[in-house]
């Protein structure tokens, strides 16, 4: 009658191959939950980048909903005249207008001459402060918004806008907000009724018929790249402006 000798142990063999087939389990396993980490990390970028530049737009487009007409100066010269306000209730012929230009701007820089309730009046609770805290502030601003390499998204809001020197105003990168250093570029176009147009002037001083504003101002905002050697994300947005002058009857 024969016995079997019982196994004390794995072989060096069977212990190596062991080894390699939970190193490749492993190894597939950690593949699979970075790309997934990974993924799920694209996924909260690219909400916080949108939810950014959601902010961005809604901020500008409140400044814009707040932006000032421009008006027909020979018709309010006419209507003080006939009502005998005087030159109280409208600026002279022989004098140039100081204020109220509108909206005004290029393919990179947008400027909007607003006039609202100043923040600087409003305390955080959105409850009045005490009368004799409050700054003494106009209600009439020019907010500038364009972009500085390195630096971003800036806002420049100017409040001495009834000084001689508006005209000659232009907006200093020192003196801004910086509201988003994520951003790498930002353009802006202009409709007109029929067109997109890369400049707009709400009001040349040297025409009788201001243009006012346009019907529709095209924002497309590029971010900055996540990552070395790819491309920032960009977002297009168009602010419609309700009192523009350039609606047609059908088309309002």
């Amino acid at each position: 009658m024969t016995h079997r000798r019982r196994r004390r142990g794995y072989t060096l063999l069977e212990l190596i191959l062991a080894l390699g087939i939970g190193l490749m389990l492993m190894s597939a396993l950690y593949v699979t939950l970075s790309s997934q980490l990974a993924h799920s990390q694209a996924g909260r970028d690219s909400i916080q980048e949108a939810t950014l530049v959601r902010a961005i737009v809604a901020r500008i487009a409140d400044d814009v909903a707040a932006s000032l007409c421009t008006y027909d100066i020979q018709k309010s010269v006419a209507s003080s005249a006939a009502s005998g306000a005087g030159a109280a209730s409208a600026p002279a012929t022989s004098s140039a207008v100081v204020f109220n230009y509108g909206i005004e701007g290029d393919d990179s820089t947008l400027t909007l001459n607003v006039g609202r309730v100043p923040r600087e009046l409003l305390a955080p609770d959105k409850l009045r402060l005490d009368a004799a805290t409050l700054p003494v502030v106009s209600g009439l601003r020019r907010i500038t918004y364009w972009v500085v390499d390195g630096q971003g998204l800036l806002q420049e809001e100017y409040t001495a806008v009834t000084s001689t020197d508006i005209d000659n105003w232009t907006p200093d990168p020192d003196k801004a907000k910086k509201i988003a250093p994520e951003v790498k570029s930002i353009s802006f176009q202009y409709w007109d009724g029929t067109q997109w147009t890369p400049t707009w002037t709400s009001y040349d001083p040297t025409s009788d018929a201001p243009v006012g504003p346009p019907a529709g101002i095209e924002i497309v905002i590029t971010m900055m790249p996540r990552q070395e050697g790819q491309q920032g994300r960009s977002y297009r947005q168009v602010i419609s402006v309700p009192t523009g002058n350039n609606y047609s009857v059908q088309s309002q």
